[in-house]
């Protein structure tokens, strides 16, 4: 895959303790940090392809909705550039996070120890940083 081309749809899984797992499911030594090479996906792949299949470019900010977040269940939101929404879904400790990109739509779910059940996050486009 180029970095010119655009996926219609992609479900893509970052944890804090990333394990490769072969088709049997026993793990391997993974090529490089999987962590790392999956958030380059991310920024490389599965952002460009959410924007393109928007047709948004001139949008310099995407806004991230949160619910049930950590022991709380708080609800909040947070803007940012593009490259910065992995960043701003990470926390300190133990976490997934799954990213599902279908056409437009871009959602992601993350697990921790204070989100047992899973926090939502949407994604949409912001004209300003605040």
């Amino acid at each position: 895959m180029t970095a010119t081309d655009t996926l219609s749809s992609a479900v893509l899984e970052l944890n804090s303790s990333c394990v490769c797992l072969d088709e049997d499911n026993k793990e391997f030594d993974c090529y490089g940090d999987c962590f790392t090479d999956n958030a380059d996906y991310l920024n490389d792949y599965v952002i460009p392809s959410w924007i393109t299949n928007n047709k948004v470019f001139a949008k310099d900010y995407v806004r991230i909705e949160g619910i049930n977040l950590g022991w709380t269940h708080a609800s909040g939101y947070t803007i940012v550039e593009p490259k910065g929404i992995l960043e701003a879904l990470k926390i300190n400790g133990d976490f997934r996070i799954e990213f599902r990109l279908k056409g437009g739509e871009l959602s992601a779910r993350r697990w921790s120890h204070d989100e047992p059940t899973g926090a939502y996050f949407l994604f949409s486009f912001a004209d300003e940083e605040n």
